[in-house]
Formats: C-alpha cells, sequence, structure tokens
C-alpha cells in the first residue's frame, strides 16, 4: 500500500491504514481475500454464531452477490479497521483530557479555599481525576481497546464495570450513521 502509517496493527498481510485515501488499496487486497477464500475451501475452521448473524450474513452475501464465507473473510479486517480508528481518536484526546483534568483540579482548589472542611472530599475527587487520566494514557499506550485496566489504581478499581462504554462501540455506532464509512466499507467488499 501506498500511504500507510505503521501502527504495530498486522492481519495477515495487511498494514492497517490511517486514511481514507487507501480504501482503494484496502478494496484490491480484499477483492485477493475473497477469490483466494474460495481457493482455500479446505482451510476451513469453524465457529458457532448466532441465528440473527447468520441470517444477516446469509442475506447480505445474496444482496452482494458474494459467498457467505467472504463476508466471514473480510469480518475481522473491517472490525480491526473499526478499532483502530477508536484507538486513534483515544490517542488524540490525550490533551484535551489533560486539560480538562487540569481545569478540573483548579477548581477543586477553589472550593478548599472556600470550605476548607471539604478538602478530604476534594483531594478524593483530585486523586480519582489522576488515577482516570493515567489509566486512559496507559490504556493507550498499551492499546487496550476494551478501555481501561484498573489494577493499581486505588479508586478506579472501586468503580464496577460498565460493559456498554468499550471505545470501540462508539465507533462502530458513528460508522452505522455515517453513510460515507458505510458506502467505503460496502465497496471494499464488492
Amino acid at each position: 500500500m501506498k500511504k500507510t502509517t505503521d501502527t504495530g496493527f498486522r492481519f495477515g498481510e495487511f498494514n492497517m491504514p490511517d486514511t481514507s485515501e487507501d480504501m482503494a488499496e484496502i478494496s484490491k487486497s480484499v477483492k485477493e481475500v475473497l477469490s483466494s477464500s474460495e481457493n482455500q475451501k479446505k482451510n476451513k475452521t469453524t465457529h458457532s454464531i448466532s441465528k440473527l448473524s447468520q441470517v444477516l450474513i446469509k442475506d447480505f452475501a445474496e444482496e452482494c452477490k458474494v459467498t457467505q464465507g467472504s463476508i466471514v473473510e473480510i469480518a475481522p479486517l473491517l472490525f480491526r479497521m473499526l478499532t483502530i480508528r477508536s484507538m486513534e481518536k483515544r490517542k488524540k484526546t490525550l490533551d484535551t483530557l489533560l486539560l480538562l483534568k487540569n481545569q478540573i483540579s483548579s477548581s477543586l482548589e477553589s472550593i478548599t479555599q472556600l470550605s476548607p472542611h471539604l478538602e478530604c472530599y476534594v483531594d478524593y475527587i483530585d486523586q480519582a481525576l489522576s488515577e482516570m487520566f493515567k489509566a486512559e494514557v496507559s490504556a493507550v499506550n498499551t492499546k487496550n481497546y476494551k478501555g481501561v485496566d484498573r489494577d493499581g489504581f486505588k479508586i478506579l478499581s472501586e468503580v464496577p464495570d460498565s460493559k456498554e462504554n468499550i471505545p470501540y462501540y462508539k465507533e462502530v455506532r458513528e460508522s452505522l450513521n455515517d453513510s460515507e464509512v458505510l458506502l467505503k466499507l460496502f465497496e471494499t467488499l464488492i
């Protein structure tokens, strides 16, 4: 591929692109995968999927005039693209998160000056903000797609897990609502 940024992620022979101008190159690679997958039917791996997924794959394959196997072959590549985009967005927000954290910390100092008896609570909130920022920086640096690892963070480890807010879900939701992205993904398949 012409212009890619090596993000350290590899899917087969693909180096995942960061820009939409590489969609033509991805499309070519996807077509190669599709044609080679037809020739490699002997190398099947079996996984169980929900009945709904089976119906969706069947319907979409018929609509696109490709095999169901082709859609299954391409799905990991598309999922990888979404998770990489999500991670890149998270990386870009770190400066803004630090700025917001510092603004809140400054406001918390003002609360302590006005009401010194609340200092222990203010300190707790400020420590939680610091832990939250450090956890996000660590998650981005270690490419934790599912969120943040709370181990080693006293306050964060007390917060229950939230399975509804996995970072790449936002990217999936945004992509499903973005007709341009959907069109590019669809063009990649055919």
